[in-house]
């Protein structure tokens, strides 16, 4: 906070040595041109336009004052020939000046407040009207950068979308609302915030029971309950990330809550804690879902074929194919996780295809060669 109270008292001085200046500039101007009969004179209304977008309407009429007083008075009309400017000359033009420095002031002003009106719809979300992710990341980025200790908790709706779809759409936000009274804890109603994804996510301190009420709010939803006539069922999944202080920009946080609930069936609900190697399980299932197809054109995939023996004739009564993928200098990576990520990603169909055909070409060529072999 020191470090911003800084920076603040450093961009003020600024401001107030950067209008001196301009009008000290100006009026130095002013003056080696022959004085206040010529045009630039008028070049004083931007140091009053930018006192009016620094400090409002009181910072713009008092430099609008001292630029008038400045100008007035103690500039000669015509300097050349000494002639000074009359009473009612210099007068009229510092309240000309001040009505520009009001007028500017309260236009700035206004602006300043519809641009504000439009950064809090920024950050609301429409739906429930609690702050969306915009406003988590602020708040997030404050707390990290002073060192507070908090859990951040994403709690997400699964199948909140298919009750609107197939039940009743209506009941969706009625739903929603009860959820996010019942999420209601200590750390105040802006703790809780709502993505566009069917999300709700929730900051608590070190001192709050949020856990627990967390816990208790998703056993009553995950339990069949009666609203506007219909008993539906929520399937709630919450991810918990507990940080401690260490160096992580707000959206990593945000993002480890996030991969805490995806752990679990979708459709059921549960609480899940955020660890390492849950995140690394999940960078190496998306480069595999990544390189799988790649696999597949650079036919880095290939068989192997087991042989099947017959103890009591002692011979080979018939393979068993399996799949193997040469990964290189990659982390190898076996067929009962590539093979699932395969069926999840859609590429099932040309793996089953690429061992169709090749098993179908190694026994031709085995029965090519007097080699009778069964599958």
């Amino acid at each position: 906070m020191k470090e911003v109270a800084k920076k603040l008292n450093i961009s003020a001085i600024c401001k107030l040595l950067g209008v001196i200046v301009l009008v000290t500039t100006i009026l130095i101007f002013v003056y080696l041109t022959n004085g206040t009969q010529n045009v630039y004179l008028h070049l004083i209304y931007i140091p009053i336009i930018l006192a009016a977008y620094f400090w409002g309407v009181r910072g713009s009429l008092i430099v609008a004052l001292v630029s008038g007083i400045l100008a007035g008075p103690f500039m000669p009309l015509i300097v050349s020939q000494g002639i000074m400017q009359s009473t009612e000359n210099w007068t009229t033009r510092i309240i000309i000046l001040s009505i520009v420095g009001s007028i500017t002031g309260i236009l700035f002003k206004k602006v300043d407040k519809l641009n504000e009106e439009i950064r809090k719809k920024d950050l609301i979300n429409p739906f429930t009207g609690l702050y969306n992710t915009n406003k988590l990341i602020e708040d997030l980025q404050e707390k990290i950068h002073n060192k507070e200790k908090f859990t951040i908790i994403s709690i997400k709706l699964t199948n909140i979308e298919g009750i609107g779809k197939y039940v009743n759409h209506s009941i969706v936000e009625n739903l929603t609302k009860n959820l996010i009274n019942e999420l209601m804890h200590g750390c105040r109603r802006d703790a809780l915030y709502a993505s566009s994804d069917n999300e709700i996510i929730s900051i608590a301190c070190a001192e709050c029971d949020h856990i627990e009420k967390t816990k208790k709010t998703i056993k009553k939803y995950s339990n069949a309950i009666n609203i506007e006539g219909y008993s539906v069922r929520l399937a709630i999944k919450a991810g918990i990330y507990n940080y401690s202080g260490e160096i992580e920009n707000p959206l990593e946080v945000f993002i480890k809550a996030r991969i805490a609930y995806e752990q679990g069936d979708k459709h059921e609900s549960g609480i899940y804690y955020y660890n390492d190697d849950l995140e690394e399980k999940r960078k190496e299932m998306y480069e595999i879902a990544g390189t799988l197809n790649d696999a597949l054109k650079n036919k880095e995939l290939y068989l192997l074929y087991q042989p099947k023996i017959n103890i009591f004739e002692n011979t080979v009564s018939g393979v068993e194919i399996l799949i193997r993928w040469n990964r290189g200098s990659r982390k190898p990576v076996g067929p009962n996780v590539f093979i699932k990520i395969a069926e999840e990603i859609g590429l099932i169909k040309e793996i089953s295809k690429y061992v169709i055909e090749h098993a179908s070409e190694q026994i031709v060529d085995w029965e090519r060669r007097g080699i009778k072999m069964y599958t």
